[in-house]
């Protein structure tokens, strides 16, 4: 009996226990443990020693004196017995609570100065980090290529973006800042790529290979013949969003990774990440 519950050993099921005070239990366990007796007791005909042994055993624990005993054993039925339904309805409300919480976060960062929402005008050195994905860890970029992954994003004094590499100039009229995850706030989730990938599949050939290195104890070189990567799209859509932001902050500082909602060419919204912002420069209004 010693992996059975005794309170399962005397016949009351989990949503019983959880209904009845402990005093009424132990009315139904006196009860019910002399009626299976005179089923199971080995003088009784097709009677079964092993199962009466088995009741006294579980009655004589839950008929002790000591409290702490009975309560261990309805405790440990009463959580286990939660059906798939209230496990769904817990998680739903745990999950409820840590929204509420970052929606609280969120706005109390909205008093400071410096937040998406009225940084202008200003300009953003940026790193992008959705064309770096797609770049191979190992293969070593030429100055050029580390150029082509930096770009200057610039906001007017009307909150408008506009997309700069060399002398191009983009107007980025379906994007709207939403706010930034901390470098702090990366490094404390494992990086700004285990975030991502709680929204959004992102692989790469290195990983798999750094981990087969890991799984047989060996230190990995970094040297890898025609590593493959899938293109990342840098594309969010709003469910999986979610699940990131909880950790979003609408203060804007160096180093921290910046996100928009954009609109796409069928009218329908999608989260991005625009990369991670190097530096800050206040423009002069015009």
């Amino acid at each position: 009996m010693a992996s059975k519950n005794p309170f399962l050993v005397l016949g009351l099921n989990p949503s019983l226990v959880k209904s009845l005070s402990n005093e009424n239990l132990q009315r139904i366990l006196k009860s019910n443990y002399r009626n299976l007796q005179m089923i199971y007791h080995p003088d009784k005909f097709n009677g079964s020693d092993k199962k009466s042994k088995e009741l006294s055993e579980a009655y004589e624990i839950l008929s002790s004196a000591d409290n702490q005993v009975f309560d261990y054993f309805k405790n440990k039925l009463t959580k286990k017995g939660k059906n798939k339904q209230e496990k769904e309805i817990e998680e739903l409300e745990q999950k409820n609570k840590i929204l509420s919480k970052s929606i609280t976060n969120y706005f109390n960062g909205l008093t400071n100065e410096s937040n998406v929402f009225n940084s202008g005008p200003c300009k953003l050195l940026m790193y992008d980090y959705a064309k770096a994905v797609n770049f191979s860890m190992f293969n070593r970029m030429k100055q050029s290529s580390k150029e082509e992954l930096s770009y200057n994003l610039i906001i007017d004094k009307n909150n408008n973006l506009f997309r700069k590499e060399g002398r191009n100039r983009i107007a980025l009229k379906d994007k709207t800042l939403i706010g930034c995850i901390s470098d702090e706030t990366a490094v404390g989730n494992r990086g700004i790529k285990s975030i991502l990938r709680k929204a959004v599949e992102i692989y790469t050939g290195d990983d798999k290979k750094i981990n087969f290195a890991r799984i047989r104890g060996e230190r990995f070189s970094g040297k890898v013949d025609n590593v493959e990567t899938r293109i990342y799209e840098n594309k969010i859509n709003p469910e999986n969003f979610k699940e990131i932001f909880p950790l979003l902050t609408p203060e804007m500082s160096k180093y921290s990774y910046l996100f928009s909602i954009n609109r796409d060419e069928d009218g329908g919204n999608f989260y991005s990440i625009d990369g991670r912002i190097r530096e800050i420069k206040k423009t002069s209004k015009k």
